[in-house]
């Protein structure tokens, strides 16, 4: 699906993590056009809201009043989640008829959903049972998995499969029922579930959380695929060095004890703030066109004798992996980051600079710049290199 492919690559991978560099330790500088987010909301913070109103992704409705409301937590259907799909998919009204010409007994002519089921079917994004297709019935999180695969099998460029195994690794992942294992294993690898030590897939999805996981699955490209096998560490530095101040001269050199990674994590924070202000560009991995995010800590550990993949969850495999071999430290406890660390969230990733503060590059029109860590949502975990 490459022409879809290329509308989507406007949705960068950071662009549900991030804020206004405008106000960089305030509000989002977009204003919701709905009257019923609560403050600091996380679907309003993160920046999914102002990605899926872009994007045309969502258009939420009308009160009695006429004001606009989105619901954010209310229970969402499973015609609500085909009608986000049709709207990703940048399919234009009236491309569908009112009329009902779908198989489904429950589907109904001249209905707001009429033409959503309509292309649903053709599509197969929306499947029923036994001739129904309950479009109104909530659907859980697993339910919403599986219709996101159907919709990658149909328009992009995989099977919508992922191992099994790594359902383990999830306190409740012997729950995933078994016709949607492999789906909810390629949803959890691509970012679009699993930021927590739950999956919870029976549980009905929140008009939220469905919207992230419909913006996270248009992000979804060749770079941010099952994450590439890490590239080799650089052989050890004869040890010890001095301790590197922050304002000391770089020249490249690599640390390589387990008791240097500090001095590491300085030389990396001074090398990225000198970015601050690049423009942001998806796939981006230099200062004189720009950086996404991945591309951005990939380039500050390039100086550094490092090669790291360009993605934000291959990266944070790497930095797992290499802490396991006892080549790094990796953490998942906010309180356990240091200066300089390297912090990873569901589609980002930045550079911890302390005071709970993350730098990185951030979305289309905003550029590399500081903002909270709250901001970014669920920590997958940070650390550094030896």
């Amino acid at each position: 699906m490459t022409s879809l492919r290329k509308r989507l690559g406007t949705i960068a991978t950071t662009s549900l993590i991030v804020l206004s560099a405008s106000s960089a330790l305030a509000t989002p500088a977009w204003a919701s056009p709905f009257v019923d987010i609560p403050s600091g909301h996380w679907v309003e913070t993160s920046g999914v809201l102002d990605e899926a109103l872009t994007e045309g992704i969502i258009n939420g409705s009308t009160n009695e009043n006429g004001d606009r409301i989105f619901r954010p937590d209310d229970s969402i259907t499973r015609v609500e989640v085909a009608s986000m799909l049709m709207n990703l998919a940048g399919v234009e009204d009236g491309a569908y008829g009112k009329v009902d010409t779908t198989s489904w007994a429950d589907a109904s002519s001249n209905v707001w959903y009429t033409s959503v089921l309509n292309w649903a079917e053709e599509t197969g994004v929306l499947n029923g049972s036994n001739g129904y297709v309950r479009p109104n019935d909530k659907i859980t999180r697993e339910e919403i998995a599986t219709m996101l695969g159907n919709f990658e099998r149909t328009f992009g460029d995989s099977d919508a499969k992922g191992d099994v195994i790594s359902l383990n690794s999830y306190e409740d992942g012997s729950q995933v029922s078994s016709w949607a294992q492999e789906t909810v294993a390629w949803a959890v690898e691509s970012e679009i579930m699993g930021a927590t030590a739950n999956l919870f897939p029976t549980s009905n999805a929140t008009r939220a959380e469905a919207t992230k996981m419909v913006v996270v699955l248009g992000n979804l490209d060749e770079q941010t695929a099952p994450a590439p096998t890490p590239e080799p560490e650089p052989e050890p530095a004869p040890e010890i060095k001095p301790e590197v101040k922050p304002d000391d001269e770089l020249d490249g050199a690599v640390d390589s004890t387990p008791d240097n990674s500090t001095s590491l994590g300085e030389k990396v924070a001074s090398i990225v703030l000198q970015y601050e202000g690049t423009p942001y560009l998806y796939g981006g991995e230099n200062p004189e066109e720009g950086f996404d995010c991945s591309g951005l800590v990939m380039y500050v550990y390039a100086q550094l004798g490092y090669d790291l993949p360009h993605s934000s969850s291959a990266q944070r495999n790497y930095f797992k992996n290499a802490a396991a071999e006892g080549k790094g430290r990796f953490v998942t406890d906010e309180d356990d980051l240091q200066y300089g660390d390297v912090v990873f969230f569901s589609g980002h990733v930045g550079i911890y600079i302390g005071n709970g503060e993350l730098f990185s590059a951030r979305k289309p029109g905003v550029p590399a710049s500081t903002g909270k860590l709250s901001w970014f949502g669920t920590m997958l975990g940070g650390g550094q290199l030896y």
